[in-house]
């Protein structure tokens, strides 16, 4: 039959054939077009979530419940989609915890599910941090502040066998340096020598705090040195007065109270021997 057509009659049948194409592509789009959940169900598809957020928005009415449904399922499940990728480290935590928070305030709110994967994510990013926070600290020999960090990795965080193992070595680490710098403070103290060796040892743990600021251990220590001159030169100071050396435990007096400005017994006396 089509051969018994003249070559119009072909060009026509052919034209109209085109057009009856065009036609259904135009409508099935426009029909697309005119529904917001299938709109939603590409941006999901396409990864475009605040076009699919707005594609949401449009699904209002009693109408519309069964599109809704249909649509917080699929927010759902890219949500579960996305906090693995980002757990399993495809995509980062500032493009995955905006994405899945607003499904969760926009789209399915007080959805366990996804509020479980919110928290999730943020422990998770949380843990990560710590963990960094906590080799930074490792590195420059900040053991305590390290060891703080490293606590704060939760039980469920993958990298917490490794942060269990990060503390035992800083506490190894830690007991190490301060071991060595007590040593070396009390070695120097020799009161039968000289009183003031209490002095010479108490600076060279200044040095090490002034480097350290949050070693406990050895401020610990610094406290102990300072009590242990501070009582010595008040007998000392009792004495002098009792021998009438008046400015003598005068200037003793004043300097424990520069050395230890929080106790009063030097400060009574400068109030005494100043009168």
């Amino acid at each position: 039959m089509w051969g018994k057509l003249s070559v119009t009659q072909k060009v026509v049948v052919i034209g109209i054939g085109v057009l009856t194409l065009v036609d259904l592509i135009l409508w099935a789009n426009v029909g697309k077009l005119k529904n917001p959940y299938s709109r939603f169900e590409d941006a999901i598809n396409e990864g475009d979530l605040t076009k699919a957020i707005s594609c949401y928005q449009e699904m209002v009415g009693s109408t519309q419940r069964k599109n809704r449904f249909n649509a917080e399922k699929l927010a759902v499940k890219y949500a579960r989609i996305e906090t693995e990728d980002y757990l399993n480290g495809v995509k980062p935590y500032d493009v995955v915890a905006p994405e899945v928070t607003s499904i969760q305030e926009k789209v399915v709110k007080n959805d366990r599910q996804v509020e479980g994967y919110v928290e999730k994510i943020e422990m998770w990013h949380d843990s990560e941090e710590m963990m960094r926070l906590g080799k930074e600290a490792k590195e420059q020999e900040e053991y305590e502040q390290a060891i703080e960090y490293f606590e704060k990795v939760n039980e469920k965080y993958t990298g917490y066998g490794e942060a269990q193992k990060e503390i035992e070595e800083c506490k190894e680490l830690h007991d190490l340096r301060t071991k060595k710098i007590v040593e070396e403070a009390s070695m120097m103290v020799r009161i039968d020598i000289d009183l003031r060796t209490y002095l010479n040892a108490i600076d060279v743990l200044d040095k090490y705090i002034e480097k350290y600021p949050n070693d406990n251990f050895v401020a610990a220590k610094r406290e102990q040195f300072v009590n242990e001159y501070y009582n010595i030169q008040l007998i000392n100071i009792k004495t002098l007065i009792d021998v009438d050396e008046k400015e003598m435990a005068l200037d003793i007096a004043k300097s424990l109270e520069e050395l230890d400005p929080g106790r009063r017994e030097a400060r009574d006396y400068i109030r005494e021997l100043e009168e």
